[in-house]
């Protein structure tokens, strides 16, 4: 309400209340905060009736646009034409009315410069490959070498050559949630005049990013650090060598592989 119709409105209502309470008893001084009471029902009773004269102009807008696809469409269903294009969706709360339009045209992301976030609860992005035990939620057991054997879910094999200087450091078993039993064993050997360890993983096909490279067809690749790491496939098992070793000395260790196990 603009400021010159709110003085006129107050105006208006006090002069009803000064009359009014010209036609009182004589001698008796009425109570101005009743006064201000009535006033106060009366602001509140022109509020009410501008909120229903609001209401009504909507709802005849609303009755008119469905005369319209009437008259159009002969059918009162097929004004649900109009809604190709936008829902009008009428909300009254509060003793007001809104208005909310969607479109429902799907917007066009090919000029977009990033990718869109992932809805929320979907699932995560892949990791990349770290050539190694895979990074998500597992549980890992450090244990003797032989155990390690056994807790595979694969049928691991026997490493008939180790470089000499390297010794055993740890043997460890990932074992993937829900699963009894391990989906990757990782060795670790070291060697004294050796900064970087000879790690041999034996993990699920799947984990690698090279899952679709045939059977026994062996990939080498060099790391900034200088290591080397040499991967192939074995059925439904990814085998990795890694170390700062000589691309001969991985393949004498990938040769050296037995299919017997312990």
């Amino acid at each position: 309400m603009k400021k010159d119709r709110m003085d006129e409105t107050f105006d208006r209502l006090w002069e009803r209340a000064v009359s009014q309470s010209e036609t009182s008893e004589p001698g008796i001084v009425p109570d101005p905060e009743m006064s201000w009471l009535r006033m106060r029902r009366e602001l509140e009773k022109e509020r009410r009736m501008k909120r229903r004269r609001r209401s009504v102009k909507w709802v005849s807008l609303a009755a008119a646009s469905l005369g319209v696809g009437a008259f159009l469409f002969h059918s009162l269903q097929t004004t649900e034409a109009f809604r190709t294009m936008y829902d009008i969706v009428h909300k009254a709360a509060g003793g007001t009315v809104s208005i909310q339009i969607n479109s429902r045209e799907k917007p066009d992301a090919s000029g977009a410069l990033t990718a869109p976030p992932p809805p929320d609860g979907g699932p995560e992005a892949p990791r990349p490959d770290n050539r190694d035990l895979p990074e998500e939620n597992s549980i890992r057991k450090t244990v003797a070498q032989e155990e390690a054997y056994r807790e595979s879910q694969f049928t691991l094999p026997l490493l008939g050559y180790i470089p000499d200087g390297y010794e055993l450091k740890e043997s460890v078993v990932h074992y993937s949630l829900g699963e009894t039993k391990g989906s990757a064993v990782r060795f670790i050997y070291e060697r004294a005049d050796r900064p970087k360890p000879l790690k041999i993983v034996f993990r699920k096909r799947t984990f690698s990013a090279n899952a679709d490279l045939p059977d026994g067809k062996r990939s080498l690749t060099e790391t900034a650090d200088g290591a080397r790491i040499l991967e192939w496939n074995e059925r439904e098992m990814n085998i990795v060598l890694q170390g700062q070793i000589g691309e001969a000395e991985l393949n004498k260790i990938a040769d050296g592989m037995s299919p017997e196990t312990k």
